[in-house]
């Protein structure tokens, strides 16, 4: 996976290598400034020497413009790289995802929240990881380098001391980390059941108070909060105790550094404003040091997004949606040829078992049968949604599979059992699928007695329906559906 993001950034590679560049020339002035910042030091410290105040300070005001246009470059660069990398890659995940057979994203078992999951967080992840972290990780290494470069410099006593504490502080940091990570497990783990519990309450809220069981589903989500409360208060003590350990090592490592330093500068064989530099360079380097562990941990997660990403856009459908033959015209015999079919989600329950069935051109063929008995399921097969696992869908004696599916499906009107309403105008869902015009649109509404309904509205055909349409009963959301597939 981290091979192929690199390759999405092929088409900006002058513009991460701009990123790059700017990171390459701000970083390291966070270091160097504290070189000047000891030599102005050390200039006080000699009242009758020469006078290099003005020239130090000149420097460090150079420096800091010149961190500040890489640092605000580089921020700029960075944004428009990940966002034209996640624009790309949320266009492929979506395209990818409406190739797919509708068993794949559809029904229980389908993949539809998982595409949404994709191109909502992972994307962003991947986007995340590709562009800031990947920049803050560089920014902290290259300060790692060149303040290690400059402590040994300084001061190789100094260094050697600090090396030999600096496995205590590492053993700090990753049980830190390993406690921290747990907590943090077990506050998500716990807010996701939170959610999925309110969710499904919630969609159901007319069985819960037709029973009566308001007050109960209170009392259990209040027990379930009261454990996301006791998870999230764990965590929040053990990230005080962590935070006050880690400071408590870095003030005490501090302190040595400053009374062994202190001991160096007194026998002469370090001036006042070196130990100074070398304390700040010794602090940015520990902080820069202290980003990687979590910055690693959240690039890793990344990967594991970029894997899920990429097996999606690696999917092939079952059914591919274009490509076949198509006819310049039909006659409109359908017929099902012992035609078997189990849905992936239950494969060894039969939904159709060697059905045959044959409608004429002008035929009008009613199937009726109690639920679950495949009346859906024998539209669906010929729409070819799915493929029969035995048998074979015919029109005008060809097998449907030979045929374009898109072709295919525009020779059919089809209203679904749920009726579905997009996030647009009435007018907007009943054209979906067509080129239809206004009058086109007025004339089928018309035609299923919806039209008047619809003018009664405040804002007529323009009024904005969504998935659920929880403003418009349910008999004139079929009539809209209806009128949708009457074009």
């Amino acid at each position: 996976p981290v091979r192929r993001v690199v390759l999405l950034f092929s088409e900006e590679k002058w513009l991460v290598a701009a990123a790059f560049a700017c990171c390459l020339i701000g970083a390291p002035i966070e270091v160097v400034q504290f070189i000047y910042v000891g030599m102005i030091v050390d200039d006080c410290a000699i009242p009758d020497g020469p006078n290099t105040l003005p020239e130090y300070t000149a420097v460090l005001v150079a420096l800091y413009l010149i961190e500040s246009v890489s640092s605000s470059s580089q921020l700029i660069v960075t944004m428009m790289v990940g966002e034209r990398m996640s624009l790309r890659l949320r266009k492929a995940v979506f395209q990818c995802a409406l190739r797919q057979e509708v068993g794949f994203t559809e029904g229980p078992g389908g993949a539809a929240k998982d595409v949404a999951s994709i191109l909502e967080k992972d994307v962003q992840k991947v986007q995340d990881a590709a562009s800031v972290q990947m920049c803050m990780l560089l920014q902290s290494l290259i300060q790692v380098l060149v303040g290690g470069v400059f402590l040994l410099v300084l001061s190789w006593k100094l260094t050697l001391v600090g090396l030999a504490i600096l496995p205590v502080i590492a053993l700090m940091m990753l049980a830190q980390t390993t406690v921290l990570q747990s907590y943090s497990k077990r506050s998500v783990e716990s807010l996701e059941r939170v959610e999925t519990y309110a969710a499904e309450i919630l969609s159901g809220i007319r069985t819960v108070r037709s029973c009566g069981k308001e007050g109960k589903e209170r009392n259990r989500l209040g027990g379930e909060l009261l454990q996301v409360y006791t998870v999230a208060r764990s965590l929040g003590i053990a990230n005080g105790v962590a935070e006050g350990l880690g400071v408590l090592v870095l003030k005490m490592c501090l302190v040595m550094g400053l009374f062994y330093g202190g001991s160096l500068v007194h026998n002469d064989e370090l001036s006042g404003g070196i130990l100074v530099s070398y304390v700040f360079i010794a602090l940015q380097v520990i902080m820069s040091l202290s980003v990687l562990p979590p910055l690693i941990g959240d690039m890793s997660h990344s990967v594991t997004a970029a894997d899920r990403i990429f097996q999606l856009l690696d999917r092939h459908p079952k059914i591919n949606s274009r490509g076949g033959l198509t006819l310049p015209s039909i006659e409109g015999r359908v017929e099902l040829r012992q035609v078997t079919f189990s849905y992936p989600s239950t494969p060894d329950h039969k939904a159709l078992d060697r059905v045959s069935l044959t409608v004429e051109p002008g035929e009008h063929v009613c199937i009726c049968g109690p639920a679950g008995s495949g009346k859906s399921t024998a539209l669906a097969v010929i729409e070819r949604f799915f493929d029969p696992r035995e048998g074979l869908v015919l029109l005008d004696d060809t097998d449907i599979a030979t045929f374009d599916p898109q072709w295919l499906r525009q020779l059919i009107g089809f209203v679904p059992q749920q009726t579905m309403l997009f996030t647009r105008t009435i007018e907007a869902n009943i054209a979906f699928g067509s080129d239809a015009t206004r009058q086109q649109v007025v004339d089928a509404a018309t035609l299923v007695g919806v039209h008047e309904a619809i003018l009664a509205l405040p804002q007529g055909y323009n009024t904005l329906v969504g998935t659920h349409a929880t403003t418009l009963d349910k008999p004139f959301r079929q009539r809209l559906c209806i009128a949708r597939a009457a074009l």
